[in-house]
């Protein structure tokens, strides 16, 4: 049995109200309802807001649901408002399938993936913050469910042994489940051991699982993970001091990069700064967004400043500034945060991440560049030239670890890289997505090597544009397309197919 996680508002809440589960099947989503199975169990947690956004907009969509429903919307809302209070009971219950129903029609935006599901209420509510500080949840869920969740990733798969989880914290009062949620910390300090021992001086000895950001006067040493051997980096050093950040990201604001959010970074600053300043040695960072927003972003905006400070200061009158997600609450959109990831994405980030192979710059530069433009990006050489390390390398200073890696082979098909039915025991049909579509299930960047060895036609599809007899000649058919389609797929998908070839001179150590 599967479980999930789902990110949801009144759109969710009002099926779920007649003992349904359902998604329109025109998304990703859809698809997944189609997949689910009488036992699978779901964790829905509904947005502080029942329409995302406190501007609305939503309003007539959720009618239409309401009405396909035959329930009214005016009580849904207020009972919405009730039970949700702003995020206050984020999670009121948990699902169960009990089975999957035929497709319904009539419901706006096309039919839906409809299952009957079992209701289980939770004695005691779990907040939105709860929801995200809670060691069952995965960090990377916590990440995209923090906001409203980016089409396409409302539903993830969640480890087995989630649903427990949360339903042995739903039984437990409030003031009962501290052992229950990670801790994030500042901590006065230069070094993990330093850190440990303010730490525990402290009384707030770390357990596996939390997270401790490091900080000093001089510099900072960054977010570190708490495992069973101690604390180990989780994210990059950052050289600079805290008031010194302060000046960059005041500099890198008076430029009004288009896509540079300064309101996050310079209150990661400050917070910073005046904790470095104040008495205490260790301090609870209180909300996983600011955690995320100030802390583990906070090398990609260092590197976005740096480069956005070579810019000159416009003469222009100032433009009203974006929002960021820490003011924002659940009106922040993840597939800004990987946009803003990219452009933050330098050279000297790539570099770091790759200690044991020496390259020229020019191999970084036009990686980067390639990337932070949107492209995809190819890497060609011969064997044992350090292809697949640099692709890995180059993820990694984006997404962390979140990337997966696939071998192209000759009998490659769209079944493997998009995905297809297969028969199950009971004569139906159930969808098995392929490797891209289980990367994008998964918000992870994709790295296919040995691309080559595919048959590009068979493994994704021919040409559209062109006919048959003209595709010798379309850049996008046969084996230019190979060529020029190998990549490292970011989340978003293989939806452009403009390339850059970035050629990999032989190391000077192995691969």
């Amino acid at each position: 049995m599967a479980e999930y996680a789902i990110s949801t508002n009144l759109i969710g809440w009002a099926p779920i109200r007649r003992e349904l589960f359902g998604w329109p099947l025109d998304g990703p989503e859809g698809e997944m309802v189609r997949t689910l199975e009488p036992g699978d169990t779901l964790i829905p947690k509904f947005a502080q807001n029942p329409e995302y956004t406190k501007a609305g907009g939503q309003s007539e969509y959720q009618r239409a649901v309401c009405r396909a429903l035959g329930l009214n919307y005016e009580e849904e809302l207020r009972a919405y408002n009730y039970h949700v209070d702003g995020g206050a009971g984020a999670i009121s219950f948990l699902l169960a399938v009990v089975e999957q129903l035929p497709v319904r029609d009539g419901m706006p935006s096309g039919p839906w993936a409809m299952v009957e599901v079992g209701v289980h209420e939770l004695p005691h509510p779990i907040t939105t913050q709860e929801f995200l500080k809670l060691r069952a949840t995965p960090l990377e869920l916590a990440r995209q469910f923090k906001a409203m969740a980016a089409p396409g990733r409302h539903i993830q798969k969640v480890p087995n042994g989630t649903m427990a989880a949360i339903a042995a914290v739903g039984a437990q009062p409030s003031d009962q489940r501290a052992d229950a949620l990670r801790q994030f910390l500042l901590v006065k300090a230069n070094t993990p051991g330093e850190a440990l021992e303010r730490l525990l001086a402290a009384s707030r000895p770390p357990r596996p699982g939390d997270r401790v950001v490091l900080v000093n006067e001089e510099r900072i040493p960054g977010v570190h993970a708490v495992t069973k051997g101690g604390l180990v980096p989780d994210g990059e050093d950052i050289a600079l001091p805290p008031r010194a950040l302060l000046d960059l990201f005041t500099a890198a604001k008076l430029r009004r990069a288009r896509n540079f959010r300064p309101a996050n970074p310079l209150a990661a600053a400050s917070a910073l700064a005046d904790f470095v300043a104040g008495d205490e040695d260790v301090k609870e960072i209180e909300h996983f967004a600011h955690y995320h927003d100030f802390y583990v972003r906070l090398p990609r905006n260092v590197n976005q400043a740096l480069q956005i400070v070579k810019l000159p200061i416009p003469e222009d009158p100032e433009p009203a500034p974006l929002a960021d997600a820490a003011a924002s609450g659940e009106e922040d959109d993840p597939n800004v945060e990987e946009l803003e990831d990219l452009l933050g994405l330098t050279a000297e980030a790539v570099r770091n991440k790759l200690p044991e192979i020496v390259l020229a710059d020019s191999v970084f530069n036009e990686a980067v560049t390639a990337l932070r433009s949107g492209k995809h990006l190819l890497l060609s050489g011969p064997p044992g030239t350090g292809k697949s390390t640099l692709a890995a390398a180059i993820c990694r200073a984006v997404v962390d670890e979140q990337f997966d890696v696939a071998t192209a082979t000759a009998d490659w098909t769209t079944f493997e890289t998009i995905g297809g039915y297969l028969p199950t025991p009971d004569a139906t049909l159930r969808f098995e997505p392929g490797i891209v579509l289980r990367a994008l299930e998964r918000s992870h960047w994709l790295v296919i090597d040995e691309l080559n060895r595919a048959d590009i036609d068979k493994a994704f599809g021919r040409c559209s544009r062109c006919s048959r007899a003209a595709r010798r000649r379309c850049p996008r058919s046969s084996s230019r397309f190979g060529a020029e389609t190998a990549r490292a797929f970011g989340s978003g998908g293989p939806t452009r197919r403009r390339t850059a070839s970035v050629p990999t001179p032989s190391p000077r150590a192995g691969d």
